[in-house]
């Protein structure tokens, strides 16, 4: 029997040896299967300059932060090239570092010293495994990106925000997840979805619509909960955009709440929440190869 497996493993062999050189050659009788033919590449340029959307991750303060701090940011969209192929995916990670961090009040502002907050970014990845260097677009090869008052205040287009100061159940509701607590009360994404609905939180609304979290992670009000702490947990891609973007919702509706309490507008420092959009840019021109399905 041993005589007869060693004639079938020859055969074999030399099968496979002869349909690569008729391959090679042209002389196969009939194509290969499509699940054996490579898949087709594509070469796309991204281009210096390329616009990459970022969502903070890290709740970050002028002179409560301190430099050299980590700085987690997600990026918000798929970025595409000229040619419409995705080259950097939406939810993919970029990890930065706070760079100066000045807190301002009224004595410092009178000598010429404001809040500063300044965070350098680092590279992005792209679908093919390249790590690229990220500009500010705040200056030539600048990886330091500045927040200021004006880029650090979130969307609040559908926010009524008198109206969640006159509604002290879900104003303390909502409070609770900026600080980082667990709200009181059963079926808490139940809860939030009715707030949402209640106070035009679309973005929180839509985030709550998705299917529950898995078994054993959380729910979506502990997902906003734990990002509001810096604290990513098991969320990742999509999942980790949605929920950053309904996290800097509640977080910008709860502030301007705040401030319209203790009758201020602006305050001497500056506060960029989680889900603050940074606009940055890659900063050279990069190929990205891309295996499209076959």
């Amino acid at each position: 029997m041993k005589w007869v497996r060693a004639i079938l493993g020859l055969g074999v062999i030399g099968g496979v040896v002869y349909g690569a050189y008729a391959w090679k050659e042209n002389r196969l009788p009939v194509e290969l299967p499509a699940m054996l033919k490579p898949a087709p590449v594509v070469h796309a340029a991204l281009e210096e300059g390329a616009d990459v959307p970022l969502l903070l991750l890290t709740p970050l303060t002028s002179g409560g932060s301190k430099v050299g701090d980590e700085v987690k940011l997600v990026v918000r969209d798929n970025v595409k090239s000229k040619d419409g192929h995705t080259v950097i995916a939406q939810g993919t990670l970029v990890e930065g570092k706070v760079a100066r961090s000045r807190g301002g009040t009224v004595a410092s502002a009178l000598g010429n010293q404001p809040a500063r907050l300044v965070v350098e970014l680092g590279s992005v990845q792209t679908v093919d495994g390249q790590k690229l260097a990220l500009s500010s677009g705040q200056g030539e090869g600048q990886a330091e990106y500045e927040f200021t008052a004006s880029n650090t205040r979130l969307d609040q287009d559908t926010a009524d925000i008198q109206a969640l100061v006159n509604d002290p159940e879900a104003r303390d509701y909502l409070l609770a997840l900026v600080k980082g607590e667990t709200p009181q009360g059963k079926e808490p994404d139940q809860k939030l979805k009715k707030i949402a609905e209640k106070h035009g939180l679309g973005r929180t609304e839509k985030l709550i619509q998705k299917q529950g979290r898995n078994e054993g992670s959380g729910t979506w009000a502990d997902a906003i909960k734990g990002l509001q702490s810096g604290n990513v947990g098991s969320l990742a891609g999509v999942d980790l955009v949605l929920a950053a973007q309904a996290a800097g919702e509640i977080g910008d509706l709860v502030g301007s709440v705040d401030k319209t309490l203790r009758g201020t507008f602006k305050g001497s420092n500056i506060k960029a929440s989680v889900g603050t959009t940074v606009h940055a840019k890659v900063a050279d021109d990069a190929t990205v190869t891309i295996r499209e399905k076959s």
